[in-house]
């Protein structure tokens, strides 16, 4: 993902939650090995990584509000109403809009302080973070159509004006009224 691309230096920033940090440190690690070797000591013509993990608050999980720590599924009720407002509130989540400004901001002051155009800034965060990040600095219609550009778990992609191709969004049978999962 970084060869090639005449990067100078590759930095890690994480969500302060522990599984983001771990992927994160796991992922610099892997890095490193593979580039040969941190600060200064780089194969020729590709990139050092440089520091350690940056931990970040705002890239923290969306807050689900009443939902927060209950089945998957139910965070099914909050996803179709994100696309028809990005302020949707309902059940005390926090809206997309919310989520959209606390990390848009915090990654353009990243980029000011570690950044440049031969610098790769690796975030490691979770899914709707991610997500909504990614489809606001690809300059999304309407932002409220993040889901529909899932990421895989560990997958990572370049957040540039590119997206994945669209997903259907519908809920999977297994969450279906009747399945006895979602009543």
């Amino acid at each position: 993902m970084v060869e090639g691309k005449g990067l100078r230096e590759v930095k890690f920033v994480s969500s302060t939650f522990k599984r983001a940090a771990e992927t994160a440190e796991l992922a610099r690690g892997v890095l490193v090995e593979e580039l040969g070797g941190e600060e200064g000591l780089p194969k020729e013509g590709l990139p050092v990584v440089v520091g350690g993990v940056k931990k970040c608050t705002e890239f923290r999980e969306r807050y689900f509000g009443r939902l927060d720590g209950l089945p998957l599924p139910t965070y099914a009720y909050v996803w179709p109403v994100d696309k028809m407002t990005t302020s949707n509130k309902g059940f005390d989540v926090e809206s997309v809009e919310e989520v959209w400004s606390r990390s848009s901001s915090r990654l353009r002051e990243l980029d000011e302080e570690m950044g440049g155009e031969d610098v790769c800034l690796v975030v490691a965060g979770h899914a709707d973070t991610l997500q909504i990040m990614q489809a606001g600095r690809a300059g999304v219609e309407y932002l409220g159509d993040f889901s529909s550009y899932r990421f895989k778990n560990g997958e990572c992609r370049v957040m540039d004006g590119n997206l994945p191709p669209k997903e259907d969004m519908s809920a999977p049978e297994r969450w279906k009224k009747g399945n006895g999962i979602v009543e």
